[in-house]
């Protein structure tokens, strides 16, 4: 995807819900950043042993610059997760769940 066609998933989905406001107050539009690349961990459990898979994701959103929640996007447009700092060891943001709206994932926040 391109950033043109991040832009409008994520268009189509605040429109449906343009005042959507989560549990901290803050409005889904406000959230909203320019689409970028990042890379984000995605980190599951399998017979007591974490794996850490790294993937390529597009931010969408961020709840406050710098700390809090950020909003990642899968390239198909399809997944949302919400995406936090882990330990002080991953080199990159960590997803927590995956949704399948915008709005889902915004009102996770």
């Amino acid at each position: 995807m391109t950033v043109e066609e991040v832009e409008a998933v994520i268009h189509l989905q605040v429109n449906e819900h343009p005042t959507a406001t989560n549990a901290h107050q803050l409005v889904l539009k406000d959230a909203l950043v320019r689409p970028r690349r990042i890379s984000v961990i995605e980190k599951t459990v399998k017979d007591g042993q974490v794996f850490d898979q790294e993937l390529r994701v597009w931010l969408i959103a961020d709840e406050r610059p710098g700390d809090g929640y950020k909003i990642v996007m899968s390239d198909d447009g399809l997944r949302f997760w919400l995406a936090s700092s882990g330990f002080s060891t991953d080199g990159h943001l960590v997803v927590s769940g995956w949704y399948n709206s915008l709005l889902a994932a915004f009102l996770g926040m």
